[in-house]
């Protein structure tokens, strides 16, 4: 039978090859197991993991010697098998050639000869691992190790009837995985067991033979035993899936843990390792969708709990529930924490976190509503005596504002229980403090009547006639009384009787007086004075509101000391004229000369260099005037400049042109007030100086540049007709001047200029330009 392409290491092999490579494709007598085998000995047929099968010491193939070349190749004249062991004489192979034996098995050795031409060497290989009899084939390879010529020998090799116990044995063997030939080998079919039973009768009947033919029979139970076990493990998987199908990809309703569980312990049983592997798969399957179905329950569960923290059930509220607390918060957190679904565990985690943000808000709340609550309690205590409302007693400080401060920190409290309290001891101190308000009011409404009464006769405003006694010292005391009045209607009928006192009173005594005011010089004057005629008895002075006292009065005329009230432009003063009972027969607002004045500071001027007077004004400069007298003694005026802000500024370039000049500044008020004159302090500094050194100026490139000295402050570049300002100057005493879109041709005359900083020429020279 043909090898399926299994690669088998023999002996001493040279070099591994894999007979399909070279020799048509045929079949192994163990399909199953010939990938991947590792032959020892008698392992031809042999699997990776079951035992081998020991031939013993009787020859498998008769011995054999004789002279090949009769097949086409010459050099092997001398082929020997003696003890199952093939010899080859290599005396005429060519050094580095090789020779190639390949068996009907597949089982392939190549040898290459190390010695010299003609040199005695001789190639061995055992015949145990050929366990099928038939033809050996010769050829002879090149150093590259391909064929050396198209024909080859062969040699029919001849059982001696111990071949087929071998290949009996072994493939019994084949089906265990153990020694104790207590476990099948993995793979193992009811095909591989036919193959065993198809070898038997190659056997010669023996005792060995029996016991091989026991093993083959308890492989077959073992077989039976697995393939039910297999139907088993599979029949609880199915059962797993909807229709009984795992490619429904859906677990049944009635699926949980423990049917996973017991298929699961079905499936361990399982030996043979594909079949084990699908059912694993499938089984792994089965419990990743039951537990994606726990997880979508447990989710939803997770969900519907978060919800519950809110008001109405759903976050939309946002809003959480009085019974929503950090424990719920912390139990959830965790739950959410074991989601393994990152966009769920994402969505829940946001709503949790917005319960937690929305508890700690009221939390907060609660923290500073209990703080509201404390400052409420201790406002509501300071109203009562002892700073008890149990006294049902108000302290005589307490008062409406105290009352109503409290009220605004009752108001802000959100406890309603302890709101409730608070209020309940404020409105009974408001009640206390109206009762004592309305007793005192009655006193002052008392006092009030009692004062307009004894304005008059018989202590009767209706008799129509006022005491003798009389005067307006009574009457304004009357009307302190009646302003003290609440009661609307009452304090109408005393005013009204009040009002007849006062014109009674004024038909009794009518007084008449005038006063007039002389203009009060600010900064100047120490008194307000004038004159007055009639009954003027007394002249006092009223200040933006503020009445003063103190005027002397005589024969018509009035002064009053004002040096200590600092009477200034922006002042209302008022001098009003009372009569002896105090009625106020004249007023009158005395108007105000107010003395302007200011001052000018110029500043040091430079000549040459400053173009403008300049310096700083205090008070009421608005304008200023500059003259400037030459050394011939000729004095010339200019008006102009801007003065505001505090500083003023006069362009004098024109003006101003030696250090000799006497330059005098004069400042004015807005009438032509002439407030003050100063003479600008001139200085003249040392001549500028400087130089410019130009480099050569290459066309295409972007600036001219070289070196200056002294007072150098800016450049012009004259291209041509055309001049140009502009450059930079570095402190180190370089500078360079963007020329590229200026300069454009070799021939064009280029001049550089250099200039201090008022403008004066210091150094010109020539650039010199040199084409690309």
């Amino acid at each position: 039978m043909k090898n399926t392409g299994k690669k088998i290491a023999v002996g001493i092999l040279t070099t591994a090859i894999v007979t399909s490579q070279i020799l048509p494709t045929s079949m192994s007598l163990f399909p199953k197991q010939a990938a991947g085998t590792n032959a020892k000995a008698a392992e031809g047929i042999q699997t990776k993991v079951a035992p081998v099968y020991p031939v013993g010491s009787t020859n498998m193939y008769k011995d054999f010697s004789g002279d090949l070349t009769a097949g086409g190749n010459p050099y092997f004249n001398d082929v020997r098998i003696k003890d199952d062991v093939l010899y080859v004489n290599m005396t005429k192979i060519y050094k580095g050639y090789g020779i190639e034996v390949i068996s009907q098995d597949g089982v392939i050795k190549r040898s290459y000869k190390t010695a010299a031409t003609n040199a005695p060497q001789e190639f061995s290989m055992s015949l145990k691992t050929v366990v099928n009899s038939g033809t050996l084939t010769f050829k002879t390879l090149k150093p590259d190790g391909t064929y050396e010529r198209a024909t080859s020998s062969n040699l029919n090799l001849v059982q001696t009837g111990n071949a087929g116990l071998a290949l009996y044995g072994q493939a019994v063997y084949n089906l265990y995985s153990d020694t104790a030939f207590n476990q099948l080998g993995a793979g193992i079919t009811q095909a591989d067991i036919n193959t065993a039973k198809n070898l038997a009768s190659g056997a010669l009947t023996s005792a060995e033979k029996t016991r091989l033919t026991n093993l083959l029979n308890a492989a077959q139970a073992l077989l039976n035993e697995s393939a039910a076990t297999d139907t088993a493990a599979r029949n609880a998987v199915n059962a797993l899936y909807n229709n009984n199908d795992p490619k429904a990809d859906t677990v049944k309703d009635t699926t949980d843990q423990a049917a996973i569980d017991d298929a699961r312990i079905l499936v361990d049983k399982v030996t043979d390792l594909t079949t084990k592997t699908a059912l694993e798969a499938d089984l792994k399957r089965a419990q990743d969708l039951l537990d994606a179905r726990e997880t979508a329950v447990e989710t939803d569960a997770i969900k519907k709990a978060v919800n519950e923290l809110f008001v109405n059930d759903t976050t939309s509220s946002e809003a959480i529930k009085e019974s929503t607390n950090q424990a719920k918060i912390d139990a959830l957190q965790e739950q959410i924490d074991a989601i393994k679904d990152t966009d769920v565990k994402a969505t829940l985690q946001s709503d949790l976190n917005l319960a937690q943000q929305l508890l700690n808000d009221r939390n907060e709340a609660l923290a500073t509503d209990k703080d509201n609550q404390i400052l409420g309690q201790f406002l509501v205590n300071q109203l009562f005596q002892d700073n008890k409302p149990a006294t049902d007693k108000i302290k005589t400080t307490t008062n409406q504002d105290k009352i109503d401060e409290a009220q605004v920190q009752i108001d802000l409290i959100q406890d309603a229980t302890a709101k409730a309290a608070l209020q309940k001891d404020l409105d009974r101190a408001q009640v206390l403090l109206n009762e004592k308000n309305a007793a005192e009011q009655a006193i002052k409404d008392e006092a009030a009547t009692k004062a307009v009464a004894e304005l008059f006769t018989e202590n009767n405003p209706e008799t129509g006639a006022i005491k003798e006694t009389t005067d307006q010292k009574a009457i304004d005391e009357a009307q302190k009384a009646i302003d003290a009045v609440t009661d609307a209607d009452k304090k109408a009928g005393l005013q009204t009787n009040l009002d007849k006192a006062k014109e009674l009173l004024a038909n009794q005594s009518a007084t008449t007086g005038t006063i007039t005011s002389n203009d009060f010089t600010i900064g100047t004057d120490k008194y307000v004075t004038g004159s007055y005629t009639g009954d003027v008895a007394r002249i006092s002075l009223i200040q933006d509101g503020t009445e003063y006292k103190g005027a002397s009065l005589k024969n018509g005329e009035f002064n009053f000391y004002a040096v200590d009230k600092k009477i200034n432009k922006t002042h209302e003063i008022i001098m009003v004229a009372y009569d002896k009972n105090g009625k106020e027969l004249s007023r009158e607002q005395v108007k105000f000369i107010v003395a302007t004045e200011g001052k000018i500071t110029p500043v040091e001027m430079t000549i040459p260099g400053d173009n403008n007077i300049t310096g700083t004004y205090t008070g009421d400069v608005s304008k200023i005037e500059v003259t400037v007298t030459n050394a011939a003694k000729e004095t010339k005026t200019y008006k102009g400049g801007t003065v505001a802000d505090g500083a003023f500024k006069f362009y004098s370039s024109d003006k101003v042109t030696k250090a000799t000049d006497v330059v005098v500044v004069k400042a004015y008020d807005n009438v032509g007030k002439l407030l003050d004159t100063k003479t600008v302090k001139i200085k003249t500094n040392a001549p500028t100086t400087g130089t410019i050194t130009p480099d050569t100026f290459k066309l295409g490139t972007s600036n001219i540049t070289g070196k200056m000295t002294g007072d150098v402050k800016s450049l012009k570049v004259t291209v041509g007709t055309d001049t140009y300002g502009g450059g930079t100057l570095n402190a180190d005493g370089t500078f360079k001047f963007y020329a590229q879109d200026k300069v454009k041709n070799s021939d064009t005359v280029v001049t550089i200029s250099a200039y201090d900083k008022a403008g004066k020429l210091l150094d010109s020279q020539t650039v010199t330009v040199e084409p690309k």
